[in-house]
């Protein structure tokens, strides 16, 4: 007697990958219901039959695809008696092979994160794409068109791999494109500039050294607290200072890990954090110049440590500057930069990339015409004073615009100019500066002058 089973109907959901390369025999996952573990187990591609079926389960069974050449959709159906097959009801594609061609750039340092562009034809996108470095160890790539893609170079031993391309996950090329893995020597700190700054942070520190051109990533470790290092060569990089919380002397490293562990550590170089209150601004000679800038002017300050990058800041212009030490003060040199009109702007100081400020600092430009001579004696002085009338000339019929040039004058203040008997109204123009229009008077020749300030009369000096 003839025995007849019956067998639950086959059916095919889903495929893993869903395409492949044309011409080769690729290994697909179908995911369905109904499998069993038959002799007869198989899978159709189109009107060609699967070259061997593994059983995984009820619901999963691994099928290796024919070497379908002719690019394009082909419908996949599965049988366990080679006898009825599953409706046709879910498509494999069939690419154009894809190809590896060149890579961009070539080599990279052991500690991995150089990303690789890889040249090719034919890519497909895909969220499977992956690289694959030597024959073990594959990355998640991004397809970019399809003659280009991007994967990230993973952590590696020094020596040489080839790097293949699966568009889908699963089939690599075969190509042969080799990537060259270097071992990533110790970075080396020889100098430090400059080698002191704030506890508050924030000073530009220019390392150099060797070694600093080959790990993707370095940070430079100012004691226990770190700052990314930006790479201006292979021997030279600039960094933020951190800051610290208390003044004294660290130890700056250069490190390939961010985590400051002793491995891929420089050797490094002393750096010194001063207090914040080190730095004070008392005063600034001369406090007055022409538009066109050009005025030497000097800062008297203290507390500017030996050796500092010193810069002055008139407004938002940097300036370099100079530090000359005296007995009790220091004195910074710079001169004034241009600015386009007339006006009052901030002086500061920037100290190892730290800016130092006085809210009382100013100084005061204006145009050649109006500009006064300067004063022989110091502008220090914390006093109310006016120190020079120009021009000393003008016609006798009046209405000639003059300047009067001082320190501390006050807006809140009412100023009138005294020229013998006549009295004109004095406008505060800044902190150094008043103008007023000369009198009419009788005949030519001189006369006193004199300013009163809310009544109370300042001596010209």
């Amino acid at each position: 007697a003839i025995e007849l089973k019956s067998v639950a109907a086959v059916e095919v959901s889903a495929l893993q990958p869903s395409f492949g390369p044309a011409g080769r025999a690729s290994v697909v996952t179908v995911t369905g219901k109904g499998f069993l573990a038959s002799a007869h187990l198989g899978c159709r591609f189109g009107s060609a039959l699967s070259s061997d079926a593994t059983y995984v389960s009820s619901k999963v069974i691994v099928c290796t695809t024919p070497h379908i050449r002719t690019p394009g959709p082909a419908a996949v159906a599965a049988t366990v008696d080679g006898l009825l097959f599953s409706d046709d009801a879910v498509s494999y594609t069939v690419e154009l092979p894809w190809s590896v061609l060149s890579l961009s750039p070539t080599t990279g340092s052991e500690g991995g994160g150089k990303t690789v562009t890889v040249l090719g034809q034919h890519f497909v996108p895909s969220g499977a794409f992956a690289c694959s470095f030597g024959d073990k160890l594959s990355v998640t790539a991004h397809f970019v068109t399809s003659t280009s893609a991007v994967c990230t170079a993973p952590v590696l031993s020094p020596g040489n791999y080839t790097l293949e391309v699966a568009c889908n996950g699963a089939d690599f090329t075969a190509d042969g494109a080799q990537y060259q893995v270097w071992s990533v020597a110790s970075p080396a700190v020889s100098s430090v500039f400059p080698s002191l700054g704030s506890v508050s942070g924030g000073g530009t520190v220019t390392i150099r050294g060797t070694s600093f051109g080959e790990a993707a990533a370095l940070y430079c470790w100012f004691g226990a607290a770190s700052a990314v290092a930006t790479r201006i060569s292979a021997g030279a990089l600039s960094c933020t200072s951190p800051g610290a919380e208390s003044d004294g002397e660290v130890e700056l490293i250069v490190s390939a890990q961010s985590d400051a562990a002793p491995s891929g550590r420089s050797v490094g170089a002393p750096f010194r954090f001063y207090p914040d209150a080190l730095v004070k601004l008392r005063g600034v000679s001369p406090s007055l110049g022409q538009v066109a800038g050009g005025t030497l002017v000097s800062v008297l300050v203290e507390g500017v440590p030996s050796g500092s990058s010193v810069s002055c800041v008139f407004g938002g212009r940097l300036v370099d500057a100079t530090v000359q030490e005296g007995e009790e003060e220091q004195r910074v040199s710079c001169v004034s930069p241009g600015v386009q009109s007339e006006g009052v702007v901030s002086v500061k100081l920037v100290v190892d990339g730290v800016e130092h400020a006085s809210g009382s600092l100013s100084f005061s430009y204006v145009d050649q015409a109006a500009a006064l001579d300067l004063p022989s004696r110091s502008l220090f002085a914390a006093h109310e004073s006016v120190t020079g009338l120009r021009p000393s000339t003008g016609p006798i019929s009046g209405r000639s615009l003059v300047g009067l040039s001082g320190i501390n004058l006050n807006a809140s203040r009412v100023y009138t100019a005294v020229f013998g008997e006549e009295r004109v109204t004095a406008t505060v123009v800044s902190s150094t500066l008043l103008r007023c229009a000369t009198p009419p008077v009788d005949a030519a020749g001189g006369v006193e002058v004199s300013l009163l300030a809310d009544g109370s009369c300042l001596d010209l000096s």
